[in-house]
């Protein structure tokens, strides 16, 4: 009988073991786990074999050290096969047994070996932490190793070079190694707010929770913040948290948390491909009497995002914007977004959907409804499917005209860089001017593009969107503003961050309203004063248009109109503390036409908002010359 119980017992411990090698909760205790299960389970077959010949304590502890001689090799499995077969008999059951002995004499010895090669590797982690800890020097810490993680640590070992480099819950030998000899960086098994880093106020500290789980890094961001929370304010300053998640409501659970001083940034990669392609390519570079007009052809996450930032982006005067969205059965992303997001359904904006059955339905749509298109956004669900439906685009816009000129800009979101590398072979090529054929599609969102470093951590539009910032603290403050005082404002509200990010993201556009750009302060190009281009008539058209870009962001983010009754029955709530806005309600007086705005501040008591508008205008140089030294960049406005 004691055989079948060991058996079984053994063979369940074996499918756990199985089980817990397939899990990734366990993270950085799974190695331990395994050996542990597996050793157990060899333990427990071996036990009848010394209960045949030996006393029970005699047993239990030769049972043990055959353990010990199978992990070293010494145990030969052609000596156990003659004992069973001459005690119990060569049935099936002896026949089972038999195999599964002989697999524990080959798995155990290699599991002993990994386990110990990972104990080792850990203890030399643990040393190399220990000195990277003592270096003043730069620590960018990740949670798990994936294609997007990877991606951003060789960027950023390429870019800055001295820097340390430490990845997270790595428990597989082979992938420690690849990183340890490409990347020359620190591999743990412990979770990244396990890991301890040391914490010092002249050292920059960069966690990145970028994990495939929102909820996985949300609860990592948490942890590094209670972790950090009774640290010294000038330490706090130095540690940078990108929590990587596309929840609706990440935000609200960031800002509920006591931060204290620590930088967060939630990154939306959703949402950053689209700012970044509206900032590399402008709407209105390639608008046609002055009107720019949109095809999206789609409407999954990234063709919700671009249309969101489009409509604010597109918020200029003197020009005319239209969105056409079209896509396959869309009907309830459309009923979604007009749940979320009602005001962008009001007359001010100039968006219709079409609903297709087909790819030929869709093309007989664009036909009809979207020929007059100069900016194209095609998103299919793979790669391939979006490269089909570009290339047809493509066809059909060439001979909508009998000239075959009409070539409006196609961007295609490509997923994986090498097959980015592939559709960029499909535009013109002045060095390979045998190629006849020319598609003239522009991919974007890949990888390789969107995790750098550049882009996600010394970003220039954040630094933009902290200037933004100190230039409303000194708008509305009396006296001269403290600096860090104001950057730690900066931090406390998400909206907040991602409103100052979209105002920095339109000072392009609006200095396109005026023939001129922006650039780094040592690049090539003439600089010239704002001020010199700023005659009542243009500074009026460019508070319009930044109105328009206010309430346009507002109306993306759900907040919708509030009539006067309504801000004063919700000021003498509780509900909004007196203010005339209303977070949790998302209502704001001022989303109204920019001619209302003077007659709604006077009814609510409030200065003219129109000059505060005008203000920010003329404070743009000051945005761009970081007047307060913040950032630690300056930028020049030029001729375009």
């Amino acid at each position: 009988m004691i055989w079948y119980i060991c058996a079984i017992a053994a063979v369940m411990l074996f499918v756990v073991t199985a089980m817990v090698s397939v899990d990734t909760k366990h993270g950085s205790k799974k190695v331990f786990y395994i050996f542990v299960l597996f050793t157990v389970s060899t333990y427990i077959l071996y036990i009848p074999p010394f209960f045949i010949g030996y006393e029970p304590i005699a047993a239990v502890w030769g049972s043990l050290y055959n353990i010990l001689q199978v992990i070293s090799l010494e145990s030969g499995c052609l000596d156990w096969y003659d004992f069973i077969t001459a005690s119990i008999g060569f049935g099936l059951f002896e026949k089972i047994y038999i195999a599964l002995l002989g697999f524990v004499h080959i798995a155990l010895p290699a599991v002993s070996a990994v386990s110990a090669i990972t104990l080792v590797l850990h203890f030399l982690a643990t040393v190399r932490l220990s000195v990277v800890n003592h270096r003043r020097r730069p620590i960018f810490v990740f949670s798990e190793i994936n294609n997007k993680s990877e991606a951003l640590a060789r960027n950023i070992r390429e870019t800055i070079g001295k820097c340390d480099i430490v990845f997270s819950d790595i428990s597989g030998v082979a992938e420690k190694n690849v990183l340890q000899q490409e990347l020359n960086c620190i591999v743990y098994e412990k979770s990244i707010e396990s890991i301890q880093i040391k914490h010092v106020a002249d050292k920059e500290i960069y966690y990145f929770c970028i994990t495939g789980d929102s909820d996985i890094n949300l609860n990592h961001t948490l942890d590094l913040i209670n972790d950090s929370r009774d640290l010294p304010t000038e330490v706090q300053q130095k540690i940078h948290v990108f929590l990587f998640a596309d929840g609706d409501n990440v935000d609200i659970m960031i800002d509920s948390s006591d931060k204290g001083n620590i930088d967060i940034h939630v990154v939306n990669e959703i949402e950053t491909i689209a700012y970044d392609l509206l900032n590399e390519y402008p709407l209105y570079k390639h608008a046609t009497n002055s009107e720019i007009s949109i095809l999206l052809c789609g409407l999954d996450k990234l063709d919700k995002a671009f249309l969101r930032a489009a409509l604010w982006c597109g918020q200029l005067a003197g020009y005319k914007l239209k969105v056409r969205v079209v896509g396959i059965d869309i009907e309830k992303e459309i009923e979604n977004m007009k749940l979320w997001f009602p005001g962008l359904f009001t007359d001010r904006y100039d968006v219709e959907f079409y609903s297709c059955i087909g790819d030929k339905d869709f093309a007989d749509t664009v036909d009809k409804h979207c020929r007059d298109a100069n900016y194209i956004v095609v998103n299919r669900e793979n790669d391939e499917e979006t490269v089909n439906i570009a290339i047809l685009l493509r066809r059909m816009f060439y001979k909508f005209d009998s000239e075959y000129k009409n070539a409006p800009p196609i961007y295609a979101y490509i997923r994986y860089s090498d097959k980015a590398k592939m559709v960029r072979n499909l535009q013109t090529s002045e060095a390979n001017p045998e190629r006849r054929t020319s598609y003239d599609i522009t991919p974007f969102g890949y990888y390789g593009d969107i995790y750098t470093y550049n882009n996600l951590v010394d970003s220039d539009i954040e630094k933009l969107s902290k200037n933004v910032h100190l230039v409303y603290e000194d708008i509305f403050s009396e006296a001269d503003i403290d600096v860090q005082a104001a950057l730690g404002r900066y931090k406390i509200f998400e909206v907040n961050k991602r409103s100052n990010r979209a105002n920095a993201m339109h000072i392009r556009y609006k200095l396109a309203l005026l023939g001129l750009d922006y650039t780094d302060a040592d690049a090539d190009g003439e600089e010239v004063e704002l001020k010199d281009y700023l005659e009542k008539e243009k500074l009026d058209m460019l508070s319009y248009s930044e109105h328009n870009r206010w309430m346009a962001f507002l109306e993306s983010e759900g907040w919708e109109t509030a009539t006067i009754d309504q801000v004063n029955a919700y000021k003498a709530s509780d509900i909004s503390k007196g203010r005339h806005n209303c977070p949790v309600l998302q209502l704001h007086p001022y989303i109204c036409a920019y001619e209302e705005l003077p007659e709604r501040s006077e009814k609510l008591g409030l200065p003219d908002s129109t000059v505060y508008d005008r203000e920010l205008i003329a404070r743009i140089p000051d945005i761009l010359g970081d007047k307060w030294n913040a950032v630690g960049k300056r930028f020049k406005i030029v001729k375009r």
